[in-house]
């Protein structure tokens, strides 16, 4: 049953469909900045420095896991 209503009434119009949304897009672009090229940071290496661990906590970590 999908697929005649497929045959039917979508694939029949499928290229206005993409004229409409196309044109919608279009219409909507806008040019943004880069923000990232004033965020760049390079950082000297030092002998001293220590190697830093990053963990990144969110509601679908298994807790037990780290040790807590």
């Amino acid at each position: 049953m999908a697929v005649r209503a497929a045959r039917v009434h979508i694939i029949p119009v499928r290229e206005e469909q993409i004229a409409v949304y196309q044109e919608m897009i279009d219409r909507h672009r806008t040019e943004k900045p880069d923000i990232w090229a004033a965020r760049d940071v390079t950082l000297a290496q030092q002998p001293a420095l220590a190697p830093v661990v990053v963990g990144i906590w969110d509601s679908g970590v298994d807790a037990p896991v780290f040790g807590t």
